[in-house]
């Protein structure tokens, strides 16, 4: 995701525009398709659907809301820079953030 927000910032292209969507599209499904499993894994299952509730809320909020702030946002200066400059912090914090939280081990 890192990697296709910079391709977002620095493209001039449409072959690098191509590129961000290539690799936009690939982190956004992986992350979709590992959601349940890291989740299971590193808080357990009791705790499996409200944990991926909340993910599954907090995502739809933030998609909702993200929208309508990304369109006043570019309302205002004419550009996404800063959407794509947002994207790329929310990243970088998300992959620190990933490093950060330690599995919790189930004794059988």
């Amino acid at each position: 995701m890192i990697m296709a927000f910079l391709c977002a910032k620095l493209t001039e292209t449409l072959s690098v525009l191509f590129l961000f969507a290539l690799l936009f599209g690939f982190s956004w499904g992986g992350q979709a398709v590992l959601r349940f499993t890291l989740s299971a894994e590193m808080f357990g299952l009791v705790s499996l659907g409200a944990i991926t509730g909340f993910l599954g809320l907090t995502e739809a909020f933030a998609a909702a809301l993200g929208s309508f702030i990304g369109g006043y946002i570019f309302d205002l200066f004419g550009n996404y820079q800063i959407i794509f400059t947002l994207g790329l912090v929310f990243s970088l914090v998300g992959l620190v953030l990933m490093f950060s939280v330690k599995p919790v081990f189930h004794k059988s």
